[in-house]
């Protein structure tokens, strides 16, 4: 019985802090019961299946495979404009709409000129390569528009 009433004082301790959070149906049900025994069980039951679920903290910003096999490897276009700044870096507006930037951290310096055909292909970590039909080496670059 000691062992109930520690556990017991555990939740009410514990409660305030969740009570900020979602608290599980399981949970809520398990307050309603009157027998002391029951209410322990319940509560024992609804913690041990909440520490049996996976946890999903971080889950968002993993790519999960149905996603993956719908999106394509690389587009291909033609660059509608292209604009060089001042350290020799460009932006290029495609003739699909799409508008790409080439990163600061890219050392490379554009050859190329507008109505050239381009590809873009995806890489590692969500990054981007442009590469120019006819030429060796790509550009890193990230999507703006």
């Amino acid at each position: 019985m000691v062992r109930a009433g520690a556990v017991f004082a555990g939740f009410l301790f514990v409660m305030p802090a969740v009570a900020t959070e979602r608290v599980p149906a399981e949970i809520k049900a398990c307050r309603a019961e009157r027998d002391e025994r029951t209410r322990l069980a319940c509560f024992d039951a609804a913690l041990a299946k909440l520490e049996a679920a996976p946890s999903d903290f971080g889950g968002e910003a993993l790519k999960r495979p149905e996603a993956v096999s719908q999106e394509p490897e690389f587009v291909s276009a033609h660059a509608a404009r292209v604009a060089i700044n001042a350290i020799q870096h460009f932006t290029v507006s495609l003739d699909n709409g799409q508008v790409w930037r080439q990163l600061d951290s890219d050392t490379e310096v554009a050859h190329f000129r507008e109505g050239a055909a381009v590809r873009i292909k995806r890489g590692f970590l969500d990054s981007y390569s442009l590469s120019v039909e006819g030429t060796f080496g790509s550009y890193k670059v990230k999507r703006i528009k």
